[in-house]
């Protein structure tokens, strides 16, 4: 039976959030046809059963297991595959719809001249999280986001500086470059016709190179509905898996910035971090022998460690 709506919710490791996901949606969700689809990545906890005993109420739902984890965007692209829908909702398992997000959404699709909606994103404090880029990550403005003057800018409230790449504004009208990828909604067709999330990025970057991609076709094609709202947990990861992070962090931004930039600004911005990353490390260690650094300092200095003596893998 052919749906009017496909959501697609790739898991790996998610037994701690998908349940609280699924039953967002389920309540949430009204005056709409719709399926779910879980592309689990060979989950090794409970994801896979939480999500078959959810499926074993909830028919609408139906499971993908994987034997291999595919990553973030190839797990959406193999769901698609699998879609009945007519439009796509691509869903992080850490999102908890808010209200009737995806019918929102969907309305602002239909209504107007876009192609991709996002929802206004709060963290577990119902704070604004970033759900907007107004500009795309180059190796100028990322250079500026490694540096000292980005804590400035973010604390003083800046918004127009040249090389800042974030609009904090959901309600402004101004056509968006980039929107964040935690959850989206696009019609199949649509998705299909740009061929999907970019296969070689395991995590992190594929949603900005799908916008990218969009926005040079059509620079309107993007919208943040305003008033659909979800929360985004954005679980933290813990020591073992951080290294996985942090490689793949890195190795997207790269991949990235070779597909759209020449490699020499790529290799002197490349140098730049790894210079920064030195300072970084230098003072972030000496002040740890004087005071006890905070988990966010400590988790910082641990980030430039990695690459200061991984940069040559990227």
């Amino acid at each position: 039976m052919k749906s009017k709506i496909s959501i697609i919710i790739p898991t790996y490791n998610s037994a701690s959030a998908i349940e609280k996901c699924l039953q967002s949606i389920f309540s949430c969700t009204q005056n709409l046809d719709y399926e779910i689809i879980i592309v689990d990545n060979n989950s090794q906890d409970a994801t896979k059963e939480i999500a078959k005993k959810f499926a074993a109420v909830h028919p609408q739902t139906r499971l993908l297991e994987r034997a291999e984890n595919l990553g973030y965007g190839r797990a959406l692209n193999f769901g698609s595959l699998n879609a009945n829908g007519e439009f796509l909702v691509f869903m992080n398992p850490d999102v908890i719809l808010k209200n009737n997000v995806i019918y929102l959404m969907l309305k602002e699709i239909e209504n107007g001249n876009h192609i991709l909606a996002a929802p206004t994103l709060l963290d577990a404090a119902g704070k604004r999280q970033i759900s907007v880029w107004a500009n795309f990550p180059s190796p100028s403005n990322l250079l500026f986001e490694y540096s000292m003057f980005n804590g400035f800018l973010k604390k003083s409230g800046i918004k127009k500086f040249p090389f800042y790449i974030y609009d904090y504004n959901p309600k402004s009208r101004k056509a968006p470059k980039a929107l964040s990828g935690a959850m989206w909604l696009i019609k199949k067709q649509d998705f299909e016709a740009l061929a999907g999330f970019d296969k070689n990025f395991f995590l992190y970057y594929e949603d900005t190179d799908f916008c990218r991609r969009l926005y040079i076709q059509n620079y309107k094609a993007m919208v943040l509905v305003g008033d659909a709202e979800a929360t985004h947990l954005e679980g933290k990861s813990s020591d073992a898996a951080l290294e996985i992070v942090l490689y793949n962090s890195f190795w997207s931004m790269f991949y990235y910035l070779k597909k759209y930039y020449p490699h020499w600004q790529v290799l002197i911005f490349k140098i730049f971090i790894w210079c920064i990353s030195l300072v970084d490390v230098f003072v972030l260690s000496l002040a740890g022998i004087f005071a006890r650094l905070g988990p966010n300092l400590t988790r910082r200095r641990r980030e430039y460690a990695y690459f200061l003596f991984n940069a040559l893998k990227f």
